[in-house]
């Protein structure tokens, strides 16, 4: 550099001068700027890349990873009802030798579809009537649920072909948040209350054989009066009084009303009339092959008393001479009770008909399940 004097830059004179650079500055030289200017954008990119990827891999680990928000207790709104199928939970029901049941559901614009008829199973399993198990007791409609309204189970005679239900409704229920909770139609449990007495009036004067009668009632002074409180049925069903002895089951009478004399008296005596109460005297007539002499005696101890809720329909019991399975009252009766003495019966509700209809939500109405149908 001898020999050749330093630049001069001259110093601004006020405010709105501005500085002269030398020639050899490098804003002489906007390619390079540009250069470097793109160069820090590519260091700054391949940088912001490498931390991404590193916190991602250090995320499964724990480790930046990003934390989850806290649940807040809030109401999901309830599912579109629109599934094909419901289940049906059943208690307190049996399967009978003459009839059959059939279930139905009704829909808000006033129809009604049967969802098939099936029998009871010993084991408690359900089997329709082509003797196919009804799996998960689950049963196909063949239109969509959404608008439905109410369950009910009806008992049907066996062979019954008429697509309308029976009068014989033994279990309904309106539909609530998916849900059909059924009961027997009209009956109160908290109503029953009963007692029954050994005693024979049919046979007149005769206290010989006092512990072969029994009678749904109680003593008030020398009278044999009712002796359950029981509710009002609907017309298509009836009480019925059962005995059983030495293993075989004998029916004391139907009837409606405990203060009125129950339907039939075929093993009563006639010299004397009976109680206006139901009631059997087992005096004559024993039944054939039932290898039972008459009189009976109830006191040696293999005896017990029961009342029912039985099928009536214009008088026929469609599901066959036996009980029913819808027992609201029973008793053992002692070995060596005492004649013309009231002794108490016990409520039995467990084998009063229960349930409930659950329609599945959230199944698509155009997807049928695989079960089978059922007839």
């Amino acid at each position: 550099m001898d020999g050749y004097p330093p630049p001069v830059i001259p110093a601004p004179t006020n405010e709105d001068d501005h500085f002269v650079l030398p020639p050899h500055s490098p804003s002489r030289h906007p390619l390079s700027k540009r250069l470097l200017i793109a160069a820090v954008a590519v260091v700054i990119l391949a940088l912001a890349g490498i931390l991404f990827v590193w916190q991602r891999r250090l995320g499964n680990f724990g480790i930046f990873s990003t934390p989850t928000p806290s649940a807040t207790p809030t109401t999901r709104p309830t599912p579109a009802l629109s599934s094909r199928t419901l289940i049906v939970e059943l208690s307190g029901i049996a399967n009978y030798v003459s009839s059959h049941y059939e279930a139905w559901v009704t829909f808000q614009d006033g129809s009604r579809e049967s969802l098939g008829k099936f029998i009871v199973r010993t084991d408690g399993t359900l089997q329709n009537l082509r003797d196919e198990m009804i799996t998960e007791n689950r049963f196909l409609s063949s239109r969509s649920l959404s608008e439905a309204r109410s369950f009910f189970l009806t008992v049907e005679p066996r062979g019954d072909e008429d697509p309308a239900p029976s009068s014989l409704v033994l279990l309904s229920g309106e539909f609530g948040g998916g849900v059909a909770p059924l009961t027997f139609p009209n009956f109160q449990l908290t109503s029953l209350r009963g007692s029954f007495l050994l005693a024979t009036p049919t046979d007149g004067s005769n206290a010989s054989d006092e512990r072969s009668g029994i009678w749904l009632g109680e003593l008030r002074g020398d009278e044999i009066v009712a002796g359950l409180t029981l509710p009002d049925l609907p017309s298509q069903w009836i009480y019925e009084g059962w005995i059983v002895h030495r293993g075989v089951t004998l029916s004391i009478g139907r009837f409606r009303h405990a203060d009125t004399p129950d339907t039939a008296a075929p093993f009563s005596d006639t010299r004397a009339s009976a109680p206006s109460l139901p009631g059997e005297d087992f005096l004559k007539n024993p039944p054939e092959g039932a290898n039972l002499t008459f009189p009976v005696d109830l006191t040696d101890g293999t005896s017990r008393v029961f009342v029912t809720i039985e099928p009536d329909e214009s008088g026929r019991d469609i599901s066959g001479p036996g009980p029913f399975a819808t027992t609201v009252f029973e008793a053992a009766i002692l070995a060596q009770a005492e004649v013309r003495r009231a002794y108490p019966f016990t409520v039995t509700s467990g084998s009063i008909p229960s349930g409930r209809a659950v329609l599945e939500l959230g199944r698509r109405s155009d997807v049928s399940p695989s079960i089978p149908s059922v007839p």
